[in-house]
C-alpha cells in the first residue's frame, strides 16, 4: 500500500510541490473526475477529446505549481466537493486560455449590451448625466439576481473577450442556483434591458 494513502487530500495538496508520490497520490484521488469535466466541456464546445485531456493533464501541472489554494475554505463536512470546486475553477481558466490563444483576432465577439445599445435612441449632444439617468433607468428594471448577471457580464467583457459559457459556473456558484438557471435569468434580462429601450424610444 502507498505510504500516503492514508494522508488526506489537504495533507497531499500542502506537500504537491515538494513531494512527488504525493503529488501521484492526488492525481489518483482527482484524475477521473476532473477527466470527466474536461470532456463534458470539450462536448459542449465541439472540441477534440485530446484537448480535454490534455487540458486534466494541464491543470495538474497548475495545481503543482499554485499558490492559491486556501485549506480554511474547505467544508470540513464536504473537503472533497469543495478541492473539486477549486480545481474545475483552475481547469475553466485553462479553457478560457485556449479559447482565447485559438481565437481568430479578426473574429467579431457579439455581446448583448453591444447590440441593444446600437437600438436605443439617445439624441446627439445628451449630456453624461442624462446617458447616466437613461442607463439608470434601464437598470431599474431588473430584479436582484438579473442586475447581478449582467453586471458579471458587463465585468468579464471589460477585461477580457466576451464568452459566455466562461462565467456561468461562478454565477451558478454565487447565486446557489443551477447552471440552466443562470441562462434563463440573463434571458429574462436581456429581454427586460429589450423592453425598456423600447420605452424610452417611444415604441409600444
Amino acid at each position: 500500500m502507498n505510504k500516503f494513502h492514508q494522508c488526506t487530500d489537504i495533507e497531499l495538496i500542502e506537500q504537491l510541490s515538494e513531494n512527488d508520490e504525493m503529488y501521484n497520490e492526488f492525481v489518483q484521488r482527482y484524475y477521473k473526475d476532473l477527466k470527466q469535466e474536461s470532456l463534458l466541456v470539450c462536448k459542449k464546445r465541439k472540441l477534440d477529446k485530446h484537448i480535454g485531456e490534455q487540458m486534466t493533464h494541464d491543470t495538474f501541472h497548475r495545481v503543482r505549481k499554485t499558490t492559491s489554494f486556501d485549506a480554511s475554505r474547505v467544508s470540513t463536512k464536504e473537503p472533497r466537493k469543495s478541492i473539486l470546486a477549486w480545481l474545475f475553477r483552475i481547469q475553466s481558466r485553462l479553457f478560457y486560455d485556449f479559447h482565447k490563444a485559438n481565437k481568430s483576432k479578426s473574429e467579431k465577439v457579439n455581446f448583448y449590451l453591444d447590440e441593444m445599445k446600437g437600438d436605443l435612441k439617445i439624441p446627439s449632444g445628451s449630456s453624461l448625466s442624462k446617458q447616466k439617468e437613461i442607463a439608470e433607468r434601464i437598470f431599474s428594471k431588473l430584479s436582484k439576481k438579473e442586475k447581478i448577471v449582467v453586471l458579471k457580464d458587463l465585468e468579464f467583457k471589460r477585461f477580457r473577450k466576451y464568452h459566455q459559457t466562461d462565467i456561468i459556473e461562478d454565477l451558478a456558484e454565487e447565486l446557489g442556483v443551477k447552471k440552466d438557471s443562470i441562462r434563463k435569468i440573463r434571458q429574462r434580462a436581456k429581454n427586460k434591458i429589450q423592453d425598456a429601450i423600447n420605452e424610452i424610444n417611444g415604441k409600444k
